[in-house]
């Protein structure tokens, strides 16, 4: 379960009545944008228009075709925490598989190792199971005492207003840092010892860290799991019954005590091209399920001071994905199928963390690399840091690359902030000036978290005061 509060304070919430006919407008059409007009479709409201500045859904869920296979450039496992996914997959009838074996290339002696040699480092075996298992029974420990989705009284809990690996010395967990190295610093949440700690435990719950073990140390194992088809081709199944409108770019909204006003230009088919065209859209209710951060919702919205006071506080962990083609003489070179870099290289090296070739008889193979810099200047670090690494390990690569990706991943705030109470503020402010917020930075940057904070935001704020 996420850390944080449900319900998010309907004492606090505006006298506007509510009906299931309301015009409901969703800007942004990643997972937090679907989820929400998903289940407010689910819920029997009948006017959701989902508004998408690019040309395609699904956020940082995105999938590329290359020979007939789904490759997840973003967003890619499924784990046996993803309980509401699962049940979405099983709606919209979206097939999974269970992910390779993986396994660790050591830069410092150039040697490959176990996910489980990796994890315990220098720890015995003996002393590695029983600091897992104090780990599992403290976090089903948290996830009874505080309820679920969101951070909202984070700040009530001292314990936790700290990174996450100064929670892990302090509960005496030390020999399980290099554990949580893998899932959190390789994949780009930054290090143990910057990432808060309620972000870190609502990403390793139980299940979770039980899949991570068991991947790690078994010969089976049946979690991860990607989808087929891709992510994003999943979520267009979860979108085919909505109202989800693409490539529409916001110019304002304007949002007053009668209404919202979206004024916005439309791809429109005129004799053959595509133009824009300018409409203006009357809403009874906003939801931003876009980056909140100010260089997005200072584009478009008429913000408050509040806002700008809190939105101004949100950082990214940008993460740069790119993808190759190896020549057929040199297609199964990889040592396993998925490979991790360890020591984890510092972001300001513009390494990658992460090798993947996700089909053994497919050549395309993947490169994670996260970074400092989110501007477009830091593809050549990057495509050389890709260089240097797969020369390392004996991976040929062609001259030109098939895709390269730079994600505004993780927003996020800082210790200080949960702290002071951002999160409590912000959830004060759902609903007020007609305004509902959503997305990573309310949930984590997980898929889901998310979707359980959409369902959880559907479920409080209109479920509960539609008429």
């Amino acid at each position: 379960m996420a850390l944080g509060a449900e319900p998010w304070g309907i004492d606090r919430m505006t006298t506007n009545t509510m009906t299931k006919h309301d015009r409901i407008c969703v800007v942004g059409a990643g997972p937090a944008g679907l989820a929400t007009a998903y289940r407010l479709h689910r819920e029997g409201f009948t006017n959701v228009t989902v508004l998408e500045k690019l040309p395609q859904i699904g956020g940082l869920c995105l999938t590329y075709e290359f020979q007939g296979r789904a490759f997840d450039l973003g967003a890619n496992y499924v784990t046996s925490s993803y309980r509401r996914i699962r049940k979405m997959a099983k709606e919209v009838r979206a097939e999974m598989y269970i992910e390779a074996n993986a396994s660790f290339y050591d830069t410092t002696t150039g040697k490959y190792q176990s996910i489980l040699r990796t994890a315990r480092r220098n720890t015995s075996l003996p002393r590695f199971g029983y600091d897992s298992v104090r780990y599992l029974w403290k976090r089903w420990r948290l996830g009874r005492e505080l309820p679920s989705s969101g951070f909202a009284v984070t700040d009530e809990h001292p314990d936790l207003l700290q990174s996450f690996g100064q929670w892990l010395d302090q509960q005496g967990l030390t020999s399980l840092r290099a554990l949580f190295e893998i899932p959190i610093t390789l994949m780009g949440y930054g290090p143990l010892d910057v990432i808060p700690a309620p972000y870190a435990l609502t990403y390793m719950r139980v299940g979770s860290v039980l899949d991570l073990m068991i991947y790690g140390s078994m010969p089976f194992h049946r979690w991860p799991r990607r989808f087929v088809d891709g992510f994003q081709r999943f979520w267009a199944r979860v979108a085919e019954p909505l109202d989800v409108r693409t490539g529409v770019h916001i110019t304002s909204v304007q949002r007053g005590a009668d209404g919202v006003t979206v004024v916005a230009q439309f791809p429109t088919e005129i004799d053959g091209n595509v133009v824009l065209e300018q409409r203006t859209l009357e809403f009874d209710w906003l939801v931003l399920c876009c980056p909140l951060q100010l260089s997005t919702t200072g584009e478009f919205l008429d913000l408050s001071a509040q806002e700008i006071e809190l939105f101004e506080r949100i950082t990214l962990n940008p993460f740069c994905v790119t993808t190759y083609a190896m020549a057929p003489s040199h297609a199964f070179e990889l040592k396993t199928r998925l490979v991790n870099v360890t020591p984890a290289p510092e972001r300001s090296s513009a390494r990658p963390t992460i090798i993947t070739q996700q089909f053994k008889d497919n050549p395309l193979v993947t490169f994670y690399t996260p970074v400092t810099d989110p501007g477009a200047g830091i593809e050549p670090a990057v495509h050389a840091g890709v260089r240097q690494l797969a020369a390392e390990v004996s991976i040929h690569l062609p001259d030109h690359h098939e895709t390269w990706n730079n994600f505004p991943y993780f927003p996020q705030v800082q210790v200080s902030d949960f702290a002071n109470g951002w999160y409590r503020r912000v959830e004060a402010m759902q609903g007020t000036n007609r305004t509902f917020y959503n997305g990573g930075i309310m949930a984590f940057e997980l898929i889901e978290p998310i979707v359980e904070y959409s369902e959880c935001l559907v479920r409080t704020h209109f479920v509960a005061r539609a008429t």
